[in-house]
């Protein structure tokens, strides 16, 4: 993904009471407009992976964790994610497989067909 459409699902996110009313979400949205657009953990996003990141910060730390979690990382909610281990629909032989793997993952871009396993 390019900062110019990290920036896009930043203000539609933002237009959700939900995202609009959250500390944790003002704080990510924050400190991802102040990434650099060269940035190698952005270009391994999408938008709905995007979106699933900030999920994970906003609905699974209290503030306290967040912080902690974001000092540990320099201030950078996605840093490594360029790194993460990460799965494409064409990458698995069986449906099966992808169906469980789907099941067990971190996330899942329904959109693209990636799966995050971990990060």
């Amino acid at each position: 993904m390019t900062k110019k459409e990290m920036l896009e699902k930043l203000d539609e996110m933002g237009g959700y009471k939900y995202y609009s009313q959250s500390g944790a979400f003002a704080l990510i949205d924050r400190l991802l407009r102040g990434a650099d657009e060269n940035d190698g953990d952005i270009d391994a996003l999408t938008p709905q992976l995007l979106e699933r990141v900030i999920e994970l910060w906003v609905d699974c730390y209290t503030d306290a964790d967040l912080l902690d979690a974001l000092k540990r990382l320099d201030f950078d909610p996605v840093s490594g994610f360029q790194f993460a281990e990460r799965y494409e629909r064409s990458d698995i032989e069986t449906a099966e497989r992808w169906e469980e793997m789907k099941e067990d993952c971190l996330m899942y871009d329904e959109e693209n067909d990636i799966i995050i396993m971990s990060w």
